[in-house]
């Protein structure tokens, strides 16, 4: 069932469900498609990126949201264990959120992400600055999608595009990095 051919027909669906056979939502679906346990908390989606998409799942059109099916592959085969991955997945929020709603709150959370990964870049990413890191992601990430709630299906489908692609993107070599947009702005900031 995790064959890319087969994407398309698979159907998400709006909320959580008791099972499969209730419906899916895009976490779900990776769940499945995983061959995990069936859950909007997959295993194989870095836990910040599907923060991302349980929202993002919630907040569209049946039609953005099956739009938003084929990103899975990448959802689930980026760097999970990578320190770097749930700042880049944050940065990419707040970015998206001030092009839409500047704010000096999230001018500020930008800053501090970026001061993050400089941290995570030289090599201070234990102990109590991994929970610095991680207290700093998860505001940015609240911030960010609150700010973005009610601004659609563009924006939304963009944001998770973007989270998306800045997540696979860091497990690109430097060189593919080097030739595709999402790659070079997560090359710019890691």
């Amino acid at each position: 069932m995790s064959d890319l051919e087969e994407i398309p027909a698979l159907h998400a669906s709006r909320g959580t469900h008791a099972n499969a056979v209730d419906g899916t939502c895009l976490m779900e679906l990776a769940s499945v498609l995983a061959g995990e346990k069936f859950s909007d908390h997959p295993t194989c989606v870095h836990p910040t990126l599907a923060v991302v998409a349980r929202f993002v799942n919630d907040k569209v059109s049946d039609d953005a949201r099956q739009r938003l099916v084929r990103l899975l592959p990448d959802m689930m085969s980026g760097p999970r264990d990578d320190p770097r991955a749930g700042l880049v997945i944050a940065l990419r929020c707040a970015d998206a959120a001030s092009a839409q709603v500047p704010r000096k709150s999230l001018s500020r959370q930008q800053q501090r992400l970026l001061r993050h990964l400089e941290q995570v870049n030289a090599g201070r990413c234990g102990g109590l600055t991994a929970l610095r890191h991680r207290r700093a992601i998860d505001r940015a990430v609240v911030t960010s999608i609150t700010s973005l709630q009610f601004c659609g299906d563009g924006v939304l489908s963009a944001l998770i595009r973007d989270c998306t692609d800045g997540y696979a993107a860091l497990g690109a070599t430097v060189s593919e990095r080097a030739v595709t947009p999402a790659g070079a702005l997560a090359a710019t900031r890691s």
